[in-house]
């Protein structure tokens, strides 16, 4: 099969991942099993990229590292493919992922796709477009591209290009909490898209 190649690859194991306590969502830098993850998908990569691509989120950066320490001529780009942010924590606090849960639960609950928690976390709406912003930018990628994101967008490219996209609606909103249960993404798994006649279409996935 010939045409544009995506990889989309969640980035390793992070400290929250692995059960630490976090106050945001940006700074949450890899584990030391998430550093290793980091070195050893350089191996998994055929051939040098036409570009790097990573979101401005710490983990994802760190991730994408021993990839353009391995290609430090390919194009570098960062790119609001960054985790759907739509949860806010309370001041300084600390908060483990388990913490979390029933708050995650709750905004799910919502299905309403403007709700922005505590008036500050992102919505659904402007996840959405992201997506679509991301999608539009990569149709006019050429060749084999490396992108680090994180959990959740990559559930929502994938489910986007297989429905043919997403909309800021309870609908859709109440397809993606079925997707997320459906779809594990685990660390450093990677998603393929390819770009041919005109569409994107799913081309496979591995979790190495």
């Amino acid at each position: 099969m010939s045409g544009d190649l995506i990889w989309l690859v969640r980035h390793g194991q992070s400290t929250a991942n692995a059960g630490e306590p976090a106050r945001d969502y940006p700074s949450i830098p890899l584990s030391e099993l998430g550093e290793l993850q980091a070195r050893a998908f350089v191996a998994r990569v055929p051939q040098a990229p036409d570009r790097i691509v990573y979101s401005s989120f710490v983990r994802s950066r760190q991730t994408a590292q021993p990839l353009l320490e391995a290609h430090p001529r390919v194009e570098a780009l960062e790119r609001p493919v960054h985790e759907f942010s739509y949860l806010w924590f309370p001041g300084d606090r600390l908060m483990t992922w388990r913490e979390r849960v029933p708050l995650v639960d709750a905004y799910w609950a919502r299905l309403d796709p403007h709700h922005r928690e505590a008036g500050r976390g992102e919505n659904y709406a402007e996840l959405v477009e992201r997506v679509r912003t991301f999608l539009d930018e990569a149709a006019g990628w050429r060749g084999f591209s490396v992108v680090f994101s994180h959990e959740q967008f990559m559930r929502a490219v994938a489910l986007s290009v297989l429905t043919g996209g997403l909309a800021p609606s309870a609908d859709s909103m109440r397809r993606f909490v079925v997707w997320r249960h459906g779809w594990p993404v685990p660390n450093v798994a990677c998603l393929a898209l390819r770009r041919l006649h005109g569409r994107w279409w799913v081309a496979g996935g591995e979790t190495g």
